[in-house]
């Protein structure tokens, strides 16, 4: 086989191993409170196309300034493209197989041409069979396509570098400013070459800045009609999550890394980044400045949920992995590279399709906030239980993430099962609303769904976890990831 085809054909595997497992992942947290919504309304206004579905009951819709608009808008033209042979939940997560294959392949090649085949097979291998890695591609159009569009820029302004090529610095700011129109985090991509440069070639970098800023205005109409007031409110969002997300939401950045990543992944970073520090070849210079830049950005910074508000760490980490085999033989190289993916491959098979709540042996299911199936996609399963079990005309509460059921209930839902709005994701609740579901139960059958998420618990959920037996459970290593309940016995609870 050709070597630049390897690339090729990780990507085919990705894909399909990707498309064979969309079914299995439900509508996310974020995307239910506003993804949707205004990734729909950006494709909109960016290609006057009509919007086909009705997103209105995102509790967040007025909030257009915690909302990007490249991935989300893309996501949704690929829900257009592919329906109808995919619903619009599974086209919109789509998008990100189609941009992870297009990442394999220049990944592979920008490696392969500077280490070998082996380790750019290897780096791309170990980053994608990582079990948080794997999830966040097939659900989170957010944090993985800045992941992607980051590294991308990141890759090309090497590129540029070595050809002195203002057409790839150009391509670089592209890239760099699509990640801008993703998140935010991409603002440390210009730290991260500035040091690798020293100062120098200043010029250049400023045609990435440049290039990058012109390209996320061009694609966020939200920010014509006020720019500079529009992105004030952005930054103030911004601002406001590192300020003022509360401590018993938060976990360690680094201790997510260290438990979270599959153990000979991470035995490989390590020889790597001892082996990089040796060479001091410019693209290990360049992989290390990328790693300890963003490092120490997770060291210092506000975390929760996992990893996937640093993603963007893992490409250079893969990388220095991957080069950890440059020195052996190839097939003693490749062997090597077989062995390492096998436990995050079994971690992925295990997890399956919870993998949001992999830890590695060094931690176990131990429990951190957020450190089962965080993110609702489970709902999905539970719906289908519920279609294949609830009696007629039963009624269904979702205290935790509703929203994620809400959008999805008149696709995924049977259409006799009503959803009873007891938790939105907006207040004012209802200080009557457990009594008035007891009272239901009395006349019709009402079940209650929710992930364990036990920092976002409410009254409900403890009722029912001190008081009922699950009549459905979703587990891991003894670990409930989502349970359904049916309110018989109301006299357990105390109303």
């Amino acid at each position: 086989m050709r070597r630049s085809a390897v690339g090729i054909v990780l990507a085919a595997a990705f894909l399909i191993a990707g498309f064979a497992c969309l079914r299995d992942y439900g509508v996310n947290w974020d995307e239910a409170l506003g993804d949707l919504y205004f990734g729909q309304q950006t494709l909109h206004a960016l290609t006057g196309l009509t919007p086909r579905f009705d997103f209105s009951m995102s509790p967040f819709r007025t909030m257009p300034e915690q909302y990007y608009p490249f991935a989300n808008a893309m996501a949704m033209a690929t829900a257009y493209a592919l329906a109808p042979a995919l619903d619009v939940f599974d086209g919109f997560h789509a998008f990100n197989l189609l941009l992870g294959a297009v990442f394999i392949v220049a990944f592979f090649d920008f490696l392969r041409s500077r280490y070998s085949t082996a380790c750019a097979a290897a780096a791309v291998a170990l980053l994608f069979t990582s079990p948080r890695i794997w999830y966040d591609a097939m659900v989170n159009v957010k944090d993985f396509p800045e992941m992607v569009l980051f590294a991308l820029a990141a890759i090309v302004y090497f590129a540029a570098w070595e050809r002195d090529d203002v057409r790839w610095y150009l391509g670089a700011g592209v890239l760099w400013g699509l990640a801008l129109a993703t998140k935010t985090n991409a603002v440390f991509l210009p730290v991260i070459v500035g040091i690798f440069f020293a100062g120098r070639a200043l010029s250049k970098l400023s045609i990435m800045l440049a290039t990058g800023i012109v390209t996320m205005f061009a694609v966020w109409p939200w920010l014509w009609s006020d720019p500079i007031g529009h992105l004030r409110r952005n930054l103030a969002y911004v601002a406001n999550r590192v300020t003022h997300t509360p401590a018993s939401m938060t976990s360690p950045a680094p201790a997510m890394l260290a438990f979270t990543t599959q153990p000979l992944f991470l035995l490989l970073i390590v020889i790597g980044i001892v082996l990089a520090l040796t060479r001091r070849r410019p693209i290990d210079n360049f992989l290390l400045i990328w790693s300890g830049v963003l490092l120490v950005r997770i060291a210092v910074s506000i975390n929760f949920d996992g990893v996937r508000h640093f993603l963007e760490l893992f490409p250079p980490l893969a990388a220095l992995a991957g080069a950890s085999l440059l020195k052996l033989d190839r097939r003693v190289a490749l062997a090597a590279a077989a062995i390492a993916i096998v436990p995050g491959v079994a971690g992925i098979a295990h997890m399956h399709p919870f993998e949001d709540a992999y830890w590695n042996v060094l931690r176990g299911a131990r429990r951190y906030p957020q450190s089962g199936e965080y993110w609702a996609t489970s709902y999905r399963q539970g719906m289908e239980w519920l279609n294949a079990h609830a009696p007629r005309n039963s009624a269904l509460a979702v205290p935790i993430a509703e929203q994620t059921v809400a959008i999805a209930a008149p696709l995924r839902l049977r259409g006799d099962i009503e959803l009873v709005r007891y938790a939105p994701a907006t207040p004012p609740y209802d200080p009557r609303r457990l009594p008035h579901l007891v009272e239901r139960a009395q006349r019709q059958p009402v079940f209650v769904m929710f992930i364990r998420r036990d920092e976002n618990g409410n009254e409900l959920t403890r009722a029912c976890l001190e008081g009922l037996k699950p009549v459905a459970r979703w587990s891991r290593d003894g670990v409930p990831m989502l349970d359904i309940y049916e309110l018989k016995g109301v006299t357990l609870f105390h109303v």
